[in-house]
């Protein structure tokens, strides 16, 4: 069976992404990017083991 709350509250996600391209002499190019994610109130499922085989 499955639990319910029914106070819930919303997820809220802050992310940032930023990068850089860059050409060097046409022959090389360097792409590199860094992204940042932060989670609150997430949702998520658990299994509680009963101990029972």
């Amino acid at each position: 069976t499955a639990a319910t709350a029914p106070d819930l509250k919303p997820v809220k996600v802050d992310s940032y992404e930023t990068g850089v391209r860059s050409k060097f002499g046409g022959i090389f190019t360097l792409d590199t990017s860094v992204y940042y994610m932060q989670k609150k109130d997430d949702i998520v499922t658990y299994q509680v083991s009963t101990g029972t085989s």
